[in-house]
C-alpha cells in the first residue's frame, strides 16, 4: 500500500501492484473478474473519447471495508449519449462513480457483499470534494 489519502474523514489506500489480486479476491472471493469487467464496461460506456481500457488502472482500499477501482489518468471527459449528460471527473470521482455503478449491477447476487460494498462506495461519494458530479453521473443509472 502506499501514502494515504484522506477524503473528509475517510482514509482512502493505493493497493501496491503486487498486491492487488490478493486484495480483489479478499474482498469479491470468485466474483473478482466479473466486477473488474464490470467496472471497465462501465467506464468505456461513460467514456468514448479514450481508450479507457487500455489505460493502467489502480485499486483503492478505504476504511478498511471498501474497495474501488480507478484509471491512473486525470481529467476524464464523461458523456452519455442517452441523455447528453457530460461533466470531467478525476481518476478517484471516476473510479467511484464506475465502481458503483458496476456493484450496483450484483446487487442481490451471492451472500449480500456487493451491497455491502456499494453501500460503503456511497458513503465515501458523499464524502468526496465531486460529490454532486458523482452523483449526477450515476444518477438514472443504477439499476
Amino acid at each position: 500500500m502506499t501514502d494515504p489519502i484522506e477524503t473528509s474523514g475517510i482514509v482512502v489506500l493505493a493497493i501496491a501492484a503486487r498486491d492487488e489480486q490478493e486484495v480483489l479476491d479478499r474482498h469479491f472471493g470468485t466474483m473478482s473478474p466479473l466486477i473488474e469487467c464490470a467496472v471497465h464496461m462501465q467506464a468505456s460506456r461513460l467514456c468514448r473519447r479514450i481508450k479507457i481500457s487500455r489505460v493502467r488502472w489502480r485499486y483503492y482500499e478505504f476504511s478498511g471495508h471498501g474497495l474501488y477501482m480507478a484509471p491512473d489518468i486525470e481529467d476524464i471527459p464523461v458523456q452519455d449519449d442517452r441523455d447528453g449528460f457530460q461533466c470531467t471527473l478525476s481518476s478517484h470521482a471516476f473510479g467511484i462513480a464506475t465502481s458503483l455503478l458496476a456493484f450496483s449491477r450484483f446487487a442481490g447476487v451471492g451472500d449480500g457483499c456487493m451491497e455491502k460494498h456499494a453501500s460503503s462506495l456511497l458513503e465515501l461519494a458523499i464524502k468526496h470534494p465531486e460529490t454532486e458530479l458523482i452523483r449526477q453521473t450515476v444518477a438514472g443509472r443504477l439499476i
